[in-house]
């Protein structure tokens, strides 16, 4: 069972990842996302238009992608896979 610090790295990286995001993205993934807002709520609370949350929740997610691949790339090298040799 994973304890309480397994929970502050999660949201650690999190944060970190969020970190990389241009702010409109960020505010409407986090309230996508983390606080689990509809689009409707989420476009009054940051007072832009529904389309524009679409259009940045796309951005935003498609931007985490590729701060995942990097990170996940950089965490896991050639050397660490299974099988291979150094």
């Amino acid at each position: 069972m994973a304890g309480p610090e397994s929970a502050f790295v999660g949201s650690e990286w999190v944060r970190e990842a969020l970190g990389h995001l241009p702010e409109r993205e960020r505010d409407v993934v986090t309230c996508l996302e983390v606080l689990d807002l509809d689009v409707a709520t989420t476009a009054e609370a940051l007072g832009i238009s529904a389309v524009a949350v679409r259009v940045a929740r796309h951005r935003g997610l498609k931007r985490l992608r590729s701060v995942l691949a990097v990170h996940t790339t950089s965490t896991v090298g050639p050397a660490s896979s299974p099988g291979a040799t150094a």
